[in-house]
């Protein structure tokens, strides 16, 4: 009796050692990569890149404008110079038929 005792109290202390063990290289690993174990942080870096992604639209939708409209004001510039009026200057942008050649270029840089 007294050595199954014995074996019960090893096993106990075997299965105490192994849950320490993987307990031990949990937090390891949650210490070495922190992001992947706590959603509080997986949401918020979601959330930056999120707003990341938001921004660079924003910012290339911003440039588009500023390169059409300078292409808009060149376009009216040519035209006004030869004395044609420029389709092109006196539209808004995404109106033009694209096998139009006039308007080619704005869709190119589209």
């Amino acid at each position: 009796m007294n050595e199954k005792q014995l074996t019960k109290e090893e096993m106990i202390a075997k299965k105490q050692k192994q849950g320490l063990a993987k307990k031990r290289s949990f937090l390891v690993r949650m210490v070495s990569d922190p992001k992947c174990y706590n959603p509080k942080i997986v949401r918020h870096l979601n959330m930056a890149n999120h707003r990341k992604m938001s921004q660079d639209l924003y910012r290339d939708r911003t440039l588009m404008q500023v390169l059409l409209n300078s292409l808009r004001k060149i376009a009216q510039l040519f035209y006004a110079s030869s004395g044609k009026q420029s389709r092109l200057a006196n539209d808004r942008v995404g109106c033009h038929n694209p096998q139009d050649p006039a308007v080619r270029v704005s869709f190119i840089l589209n």
